[in-house]
């Protein structure tokens, strides 16, 4: 609602369905609503639109079961990370919209700027497998719970490029909780995943991937990776109250998973909005403070003449 140019009211429209909502945003009827990949492009040509990229505090990665010998070497799981092309899946795919990551962190403070970016190259994947003596007869499963067809093509893209530098795969659908939880979480019978963990607000939450002390049944380190100087360094983290102390920290743990890569990490997927351009400062604030609710510094937004 208005008063004059400023905002007194912000209503709130619940819709069945993510296509209502978007209808209703190209009518008019509301100024913002989420914008999935596949609608990208048909939301940036409306002309009313600003498209605003935030990320959304997860992070997407293949996790390698570390207690199969065939995985036990990180020099196989830096393989896979060479030998998967994140430009050209980001572009073909999710349309550039998603951030490419290296380590377990989505915060920008707490990523170590030194890492490893594992750039597409196929020869140093085989160079890698051949000083492992991989088998090349060995196929590897990678399991997923995605249902939707942009993961179906992802899945499909990721076995094409471990198969072209020797490593066989298979791809199987498995149902989130409970096979999903029984077969990864449980008993740990799976080769590859391709998963996700929310990392919104704070590093701290990625513990439960990389602590030794959560492996089941006390978390999901459904990898089952063990490194006692990750785990002093967690502890050290989460009592540290200076954010450069903290820093210090993270980035040190960031710089050891980066080499170790017990989770191949990908990208973090992102939270793809459309602002109406009558709104001022909101499209600007959300971008300036990312990963917190949507109405950010709603004080700060008015409609232009």
């Amino acid at each position: 609602m208005l008063a004059g140019n400023t905002i007194d009211r912000v209503l709130a429209h619940l819709y069945a369905d993510a296509q209502t909502a978007q209808l209703a945003f190209e009518k008019g009827e509301v100024d913002s609503c989420g914008v999935s990949i596949p609608e990208l492009e048909r939301f940036q040509r409306l002309p009313h639109s600003t498209i605003v990229r935030l990320p959304n505090g997860t992070c997407r990665f293949l996790a390698a079961n570390t207690t199969k010998p065939e995985f036990a070497d990180k020099r196989f799981r830096q393989a896979v990370a060479y030998a998967i092309d994140r430009p050209t899946i980001t572009k073909a795919l999710f349309k550039d919209m998603f951030i490419p990551i290296y380590g377990p962190f989505v915060q920008s403070w707490a990523k170590n700027p030194d890492d490893n970016q594992y750039p597409y190259n196929p020869e140093k994947a085989k160079a890698l497998l051949r000083e492992i003596g991989w088998n090349a007869s060995r196929v590897v499963e990678i399991v997923y719970y995605y249902t939707d067809a942009i993961s179906k093509s992802l899945m499909e893209t990721i076995q094409q490029m471990l198969v072209a530098v020797g490593v066989k795969t298979s791809l199987r659908l498995v149902p989130d909780d409970p096979p999903w939880e029984k077969e990864v979480y449980n008993e740990a019978t799976y080769d590859l995943a391709f998963a996700a963990q929310g990392v919104p607000l704070d590093p701290d939450q990625a513990t439960a991937l990389i602590d030794s002390r959560k492996i089941y049944p006390n978390g999901v380190n459904y990898s089952r990776y063990k490194n006692p100087r990750v785990d002093q360094l967690l502890d050290a983290g989460r009592a540290a109250a200076v954010q450069s102390e903290r820093q210090k920290i993270y980035q040190e743990i960031d710089k050891i998973l980066n080499e170790d890569l017990p989770y191949i990490w990908l990208w973090e997927p992102a939270a793809v909005t459309a602002i109406n351009k009558r709104v001022v400062g909101m499209a600007e604030r959300q971008a300036a403070l990312p990963n917190t609710p949507p109405l950010n510094e709603i004080h700060k937004w008015w409609i232009a003449s």
